[in-house]
């Protein structure tokens, strides 16, 4: 759950400073990073044609990471070259969290035979819950010079309850990230936590598809 609050948590202030594409792009490091960590935590080992996948998606983060800092230039440019730097910097590690978290919780769900994919993702959604809870309060007591928001919890607490479509929109948001953390629980305990972390990124591609056809069969 701290893996997935942290991995999140970094992944969206480096949005601030990028752009949406680039964004998502660099979060399939988090491929890259489960293999290694795989390799130095598990003493597993992979195959060369593993390395080579490996090498072509460091290459492909690599072009994106030059190209999105020659191309955001100029006073029109999003943020400075530090500024994306450092928004480039916070996905990554971003996407660290979220290898360590996956591979985690394949050795937990692999060396602990009776516990299921079910209970690991019921006990991280606990947590998780108990962790926002915890920022949330932070945030809401801070004061402002502090980067606090006194009236962020309260208006957004009234804002879904006000709205009987924000707040549909919010249950299927939730029930949509709760099954789609325990389908990834069960590739984990099936198979390994990088094949979880390279389904997890074909999302990206099933929105795309879903975006086209919305757009073009509506």
């Amino acid at each position: 759950a701290l893996g997935d609050v942290l991995g999140s948590g970094l992944s969206l202030v480096g949005l601030r400073y990028l752009d949406s594409s680039v964004w998502q792009m660099l979060r399939s490091s988090v491929v890259v990073w489960s293999a290694m960590i795989s390799v130095l935590c598990l003493k597993r080992r992979l195959q060369p044609f593993h390395w080579l996948s490996v090498g072509v998606v460091l290459v492909g983060l690599a072009i994106v990471m030059c190209a999105n800092l020659l191309d955001n230039q100029g006073e029109e440019a999003k943020a400075s070259p530090g500024e994306q730097l450092l928004g480039i910097s916070l996905v990554l590690a971003g996407a660290l969290c979220l290898a360590s978290k996956a591979v985690a919780e394949e050795v937990v769900l692999q060396s602990r035979g009776p516990t299921s994919a079910t209970q690991v993702t019921g006990v991280e959604g606990c947590w998780g819950c108990l962790y926002m809870a915890v920022i949330l309060g932070c945030i809401s007591v801070a004061p402002e010079q502090l980067g606090g928001q006194p009236r962020y919890v309260p208006e957004g607490v009234r804002m879904v309850a006000s709205s009987p479509r924000l707040t549909a929109l919010v249950a299927t948001y939730v029930l949509s990230v709760g099954a789609f953390n325990l389908s990834g629980a069960t590739i984990a305990k099936r198979t390994s936590a990088v094949t979880r972390c390279l389904v997890h990124t074909c999302r990206n591609f099933v929105v795309w598809i879903a975006n086209l056809i919305l757009h073009y069969g509506v």
